[in-house]
């Protein structure tokens, strides 16, 4: 287990993210490769926590360019949660056959405005119709 607040990550060298079965990551500035490293090294992840991480915007590349969007394509990933101001960005699932457990909760905030409440609620209902097939699924808590 890696359970991080308030981070700065720079490897200098190699990281082992082999070993880890759950990864936790909250206000830290990242980037798209070490979360992209750590999620092709880790077969044993089960669990990814990111927490307003500046600097990623994709967890493993994929074809598609959505712009404004954090696209997440991890088949191997058991647990996911999603949660964060929704007018920021979209959120995008790909991929995420593994998946038993999903929790989804998102902010709305006055400055979003009305233009954003088509656009979360477009997103929302895509990511519903990508987690159906969890066991148990916890939205808004």
């Amino acid at each position: 287990i890696l359970s991080t607040m308030y981070c700065e990550f720079r490897p200098i060298g190699g990281v082992s993210w082999t070993q880890f079965k759950v990864l936790s990551i909250g206000h830290a500035a990242l980037s798209n490769e070490i979360i992209a490293e750590a999620l092709l090294e880790s077969s044993l992840l089960e669990s990814l926590k990111l927490q307003s991480c500046d600097g990623v915007n994709e967890i493993i590349k994929v074809k598609e360019n959505f712009e404004n969007t954090f696209v997440i394509s991890a088949p191997n990933i058991h647990r996911i949660t999603l949660f964060g101001y929704a007018c920021r960005r979209i959120y995008k699932l790909i991929g995420m056959s593994s998946l038993v457990e999903g929790n989804v909760v998102f902010t709305l905030v006055d400055e979003c405005g009305n233009k954003f409440c088509k656009r979360n609620c477009n997103m929302l209902k895509e990511l519903l119709e990508n987690l159906h097939h969890v066991s148990e699924l916890t939205i808004g808590t």
